[in-house]
Formats: structure tokens, sequence, C-alpha cells
């Protein structure tokens, strides 16, 4: 590692522990080898297994813990467990004393050395599912009572904690290829789906679920040489598929690891087992690393840090962590700056309160959405000065090993998609209110396929209830709005103009789906002008939920003359006011265009 490297390194590490270590307020330790704080303040009597638990050494380390947890830089609250009166599928008693921590050090043998990792596993299972964000050092003797195998101590783990994973399955028609070309290799070799199985082992399959690569790249892993070996000398004439046969025996493998495996919600984990190094574990909600007992206590602050550093979390983990802290830390005082401001208050409280039934909820949420965002304001100068330290630092590090270093997807391989991402979250946002507002996407469906509408017309035009005059006011509860049609478009050429404010790319069913404004000319380029059609929402636009279904009344010609069609719509996207209004401004300036008498030459084509 050259020295502009390392210094590097040593700089990230310091936002990591800022982002991740500064906010420990609570620290629990769990180990059946230390005295638990409860039996030691209720004077209970050890047993003889308490007494051998209880050690001298063991109290010392206790001691060593907590003098670590209150050093001055920390004054952590600490407590400690001894999980003696906790049994496996008792778990659930011991979870409020989990809730609140933010760093949990647990032993992995809570039965003695003689004891497995399962009640610790399931007491991690059980960390997971609160919605705090957990770090964990598990801290053990290992499996030889000298600290020793620790990558065995990862990997059952990660296997406890991480969910079947269904894609592994063979489809019926492929498994019924696969078990007739066995039973005609098993002519050959009445041992071969044995030998074959155990060519697969619980390594291979977690390397598997490790790495994340397509079934064709698991042949490169080393861990299925042995399986290639055995492949390579199958008979002539069997027509076996290689990759086919290692899929099924991964999924085999996964069956009979069945019982190891989270079957309780979703169980997605990603972790490093590294021998050398730090070691890490991550799920949604908990971050792990095991660490060796020969390890002393004072040093297990810098190894949960190595394995954060070695797990190189995003820059903006690091900077949604930090507003998380900062929340956490200043939230009472942002809170009472926000809260003086009494004439906003008694505003905003009368809003509430004059809210009918319908609107109450999109009032709550409009109120809830005020104060979050003055909480944001009151605490961003923090989060901002930490933010563009991050910057600084990564400015300087090319742009292909930033890519490499957070696993993020190839700049160049995948520009277009990062742009619609980035250009959808920019000009939309998820669809609010309960009543059709400017800036709503609706769809409907006819025999051409789905076709797909933007709302148009002024917010104060949409209020529901409002006062009508001339002929709107005998519309009743038809709200009449415009709505412009929407076209979809080529990805590649619309981003290529994204800034013409013609296009529009907007998140629908999880996939960026990107329309034009204008109708494409017969050469394929947007026309100058929108398609746009006077529609009229029932009752008042306000649409049902959660399906945010509406019925519109779109004027049509029938045997008699104009005539009104009843067509449902679902709203599914909506555009930030800032971009609707600029829309708007458009379709205004094309409803207002005036005709002139100038005359044109028109160009002959060349031939």
């Amino acid at each position: 590692m050259s020295d502009q490297t390392a210094d590097s390194a040593v700089e990230y590490t310091s936002f990591i522990r800022e982002a991740f270590i500064d906010p420990i307020r609570t620290v629990v330790v769990v180990d059946d080898e230390y005295p638990s704080l409860d039996s030691l303040i209720k004077n209970e009597s050890p047993d003889e297994k308490t007494k051998k638990s209880w050690a001298s050494e063991n109290i010392e380390r206790v001691n060593r813990i907590l003098n670590v947890c209150r050093q001055t830089d920390r004054h952590w609250f600490v407590d400690i467990h001894d999980a003696e009166k906790i049994s496996v599928g008792d778990e659930k008693k011991f979870a409020p004393h989990l809730q609140q921590t933010d760093l949990m050090i647990l032993d992995y043998h809570l039965d003695g050395h003689d004891g497995d990792g399962t009640k610790a596993i399931e007491l991690l299972k059980l960390l997971k599912t609160n919605d705090h964000f957990n770090l964990v050092i598990v801290y053990t003797q290992g499996y030889d009572q000298k600290a020793g195998d620790i990558t065995r101590v990862v990997r059952e783990i990660a296997l406890g904690l991480m969910s079947p994973d269904n894609d592994l399955e063979l489809p019926k028609e492929a498994a019924a290829r696969l078990m007739s070309a066995l039973e005609e290799w098993e002519d050959d070799d009445p041992e071969i789906v044995e030998r074959l199985k155990t060519a697969v082992d619980e390594s291979a399959y977690l390397k598997i679920r490790q790495l994340k690569r397509p079934p064709k790249q698991w042949l490169e892993l080393s861990e299925f040489t042995e399986f290639k070996a055995i492949f390579e000398n199958k008979p002539d004439g069997i027509k076996l598929n290689e990759t086919l046969a290692l899929k099924w025996l991964v999924s085999e493998k996964q069956k009979e690891l069945a019982t190891k495996l989270n079957h309780d919600g979703e169980g997605v984990v990603s972790f490093n087992p590294s021998d050398e190094g730090a070691n890490w574990i991550k799920t949604e909600r908990l971050f792990i690393t095991v660490v060796s007992k020969s390890i002393e206590p004072d040093e297990l602050t810098e190894k949960l840090v190595d394995a954060l550093n070695e797990w190189q979390p995003h820059p903006h983990r690091l900077i949604m962590s930090k507003m998380r802290s900062e929340l956490s830390k200043r939230g009472v005082h942002a809170e009472e700056k926000i809260l003086e401001n009494k004439p906003l208050e008694t505003g905003w409280l009368k809003g509430l309160i004059d809210s009918d039934d319908e609107s109450k909820v999109w009032k709550i949420k409009s109120s809830i959405k005020n104060h979050w965002d003055s909480l944001g304001e009151q605490t961003h100068q923090r989060v901002e000065k930490f933010a563009a330290t991050i910057v600084d630092h990564l400015s300087s590090v090319d742009p292909e090993t930033l890519v490499s270093r957070f696993s993020l997807i190839d700049l160049g391989l995948n520009q277009n998609e990062i742009t619609k991402q980035i250009n959808a979250f920019n000009s939309s946002k998820d669809v609010e209110g309960y009543h059709l507002a400017t800036g709503h996407v609706l769809v409907t469906e006819n025999q051409d396929g789905k076709e797909y509408w933007l709302c148009l017309s002024p917010a104060c035009d949409l209020v529901p209830g409002q006062k009508r005059s001339g002929w709107k006011k005998n519309l009743g509860e038809n709200l009449p709005f415009k709505a412009v049609k929407l076209h979809p478009w080529n990805d590649e050429k619309a981003l290529k103009k994204a800034t013409e404010n013609n296009y529009l790319f907007l998140d629908i069913d999880d996939s960026i789906s990107v329309f034009s404004f204008t109708p494409p000319t017969p050469k394929g380029d947007p026309s100058p002008n929108p398609h746009w059609e006077q529609m009229f929402a029932k009752n008042d636009g306000k649409f049902e939920h959660p399906t945010k279904e509406l019925s519109i009344e779109r004027i049509v010609i029938g045997e008699n003359g104009l005539k009104t069609n009843e067509t449902k719509f679902n709203i599914v996207a909506q555009l930030r006011y800032e971009y609707a209004l600029s829309l708007l401004q458009r379709l205004g300036g094309t409803l207002s265009r005036v005709g002139l008498d100038f005359e044109k030459i028109e160009s002959e084509e060349k031939s």
C-alpha cells in the first residue's frame, strides 16, 4: 500500500468513526461467564456452575470492559447480562433488553464451551428485527477454547441469519431432465450422486450467497474444483449440462441446511469471513464482527472500526448515519427553536383542527412534513460540514476506483440508468394528497394498451368544494381539469436532450419510464405543441385509497352529438411542483398562441 493510499484509508476511517462510533450511547454485554448486574444487585447466591463462570479472570475482564465504556471521551451506559435464564425459543422475553442498545458485546457460546452458538444466533435474529441499527461485537473463545476457528463462527452466524434463496430452486422440467441424466450416470457409477453432493459443501454454498454471481460463473470458484474433476469424467452419451448439475447440487445443499437458515421474514445478508484482516456480517439493521477473546477488551472498539472500514460503507450511508445521530443529539434544541414561532404553530394547528374527514390525512401528513423539514433545517449545518469534508477527501480519488471501492455499478456501462434515476428523483416524488393535483400522472387502459396523462390545471382550480361560478357551477361534483397526453419515448434520445424541458422521467412500478410532453412528428422528433384534453374528475377529484383510483368523464362523439364516457384512471406518479409549473406554463403558451398571416416557401425535398 502506498503512503498516499494509506493516508486516504486513515482519513476515511475517521469519517466512519464519527458516523458510527461517536453516536454510541448504550452498551449491553451478554456473556454466561460474566456476573450479571441484576444478579449482583439481588445478591443471588451463585450455584456451582455460576461460581465457576464468575472466575476472577472473568470479573477482571468485565471491569476492563466497563473501563473502556466509561472513558472520558465516551461515557457509554453499560449493562451486563449473563444469559443464564434465557433458553432457545424464549428469547422474546429478552427483547426489551436489546431494543435500546447501540452496541452489543455478545459471547458466542452462551451455554459454556461445550455448547454451540444456537442461543447467540437466536438473539441476533431477534435483534435484527427491531427498528434500531445495532452494532454487535461477537466476543468469543472460538471452538478450541483458545480463540481459534473464528472464521467458522462468522460462517455459522451468516448462515443462521440468511433466508433460503428461492432462485436456487430448479424449474420442474429442468429438474426432471437432470434426474433422468443422473439415473443414466448411476448405471455406470452407483455412487455418483453421493459423490457429487459431497463435492458441494457448506463453504461452497456460503461462497455463492456471499458473491451473488450468476450460476454460469460458479464454475470459476475454487470451491467447485472437486465437482469439475468429477464432471470431467462423465461417461460419453449422457446429456447433462454442467451448470445445471451444479445449480441442482447447490439447491440440494440448501435443503440440507434448511434447519440452520432463517425462515422468519427477509434474511438478506452480506458478509466477509476473512481469515486475514477484519471480518464482518451485515443485515438491514445489524452490523456484526467476530473478535477473538485473545484480544484485550480495550482493543474491541478499534476492532469494530477495522471491520466497518473493511466493509467500506458508502459515503451517503455515512451522511445518513450522521443525520440520525444529529437528530438524536440535538433534536430537543431544534424542537424548541421550531416551537418558539407561536404564530406559525398556531396557523398549522388551526389547519389541522379545521380539516374535514377527507382532508384530515393529507393535513396531518403536511403538518408532519413541515415539522420534519424544520428539524432538518435546524440540524443541517453540522451534517453539511461533515458531508463537505467527505467530498473534499474523495474528490482526488479516481471515479473508477470509487466504483470498485464502494461496490457501485459501473459508471460507463450503466450511465443511462444512473442518469434516468437522477432525473426521476429530481423531477418527481411519491404521490401525495387525497385529491387530483397539478403534476399528477394518470394511467388508463384501453384496447390499444396503456394511456398516460398529466394533470396540468392550476392548483387553485383543483381544490374540492371550492366556490364555483359560471359554467363550473352547473357541473356539480364533476371537477374540470386540463390533461396533457404523455407519449412513451426512447430512453437514449430523451437522455441526450433531457435539458430541453420536453421529457419526463417517472418511477412507475419500480422502473424508470420515459415520456415526451408532445407527440412525435413523422420523422420521430417531438412536435412543438402538446396533445391536451378537457376532462372532468368525478367526486371533486378525490381518489380512492390506497389504489389511488378515480373516475373521469371524457368528451366523445356519440350518435346524437357530444357525450361523456366514464373512464377509470389510477394516479401512478407525481411531478415535483416546480417541474409541473414549468410544463403548465408551456401549455399556457400553446393555448394562447396567435395565428399570423405570414407565408413561407416550402423547401424542395432532395431525391
